[in-house]
């Protein structure tokens, strides 16, 4: 006599399944999970170097225009200097005789930063310009805020190096590197958030 098959219980047949269809599903989740902050990491890496080159041009024009204006001062200063306590007359006779000895060396020093100015600080705002259009969607909202001022701060520099622009119309221009402050604020307030962002 053969014996009999106990009947299968449904509780057998299901469980599995549902253990199954549940390691599946939290598989999923967590490689859907690591995907999505490889991509968020992978974007903070992309616009943290897009920020880090728009810094490091800000951080060598900053340089380069501090010490400018530092020699610049000191010139002034040794100048007055050399002068002396001398007044009227003598004065103006000194300062004539001064500037007929050492007139080259203070022109070689404003010479260097006018061309300074034009062969590598305005460059450097191109630069940043290009670099920026090129990545763009790197940018963030309150960056792109920015980009117009940006523009006209390196198209009026242009104009003006070019001499396409009337005295007139230059007389009526405020044109200050202080308009970009805050495009520069913004800057480092990037890279600070995204160097955190990459690591948490």
């Amino acid at each position: 006599m053969t014996p009999t098959p106990e009947p299968t219980h449904w509780a057998q047949l299901i469980v599995p399944a549902i253990f199954g269809l549940l390691g599946t599903f939290i598989g999923g989740w967590i490689a859907n999970r690591n995907q999505s902050r490889e991509r968020k990491q992978r974007r903070c890496g992309e616009q943290l170097r897009f920020y880090a080159e728009l810094l490091s041009i800000r951080k060598v024009i900053l340089a380069k225009s501090e010490l400018r204006l530092h020699l610049s001062n000191l010139a002034h200063k040794a100048w007055q200097e050399e002068i002396g306590e001398t007044t009227g007359q003598e004065r103006s006779q000194l300062r004539d005789e001064l500037y007929a000895r050492r007139s080259d060396e203070y022109d070689k020093l404003a010479d260097y930063s006018d061309n300074q100015l034009r062969e590598e600080l305005i460059p450097l705002y191109r630069k940043m310009l290009d670099y920026w259009t090129a990545n763009m969607a790197q940018a963030e909202p309150s960056t792109q805020q920015h980009f117009a001022t940006l523009v006209d701060f390196v198209e009026i520099w242009n104009r003006f190096l070019k001499q396409s622009l009337p005295q007139a119309v230059i007389r009526q221009i405020t044109h200050e590197e202080k308009k970009l402050y805050p495009l520069y604020e913004d800057i480092e307030k990037q890279v600070e958030r995204l160097r955190k962002e990459l690591l948490k």
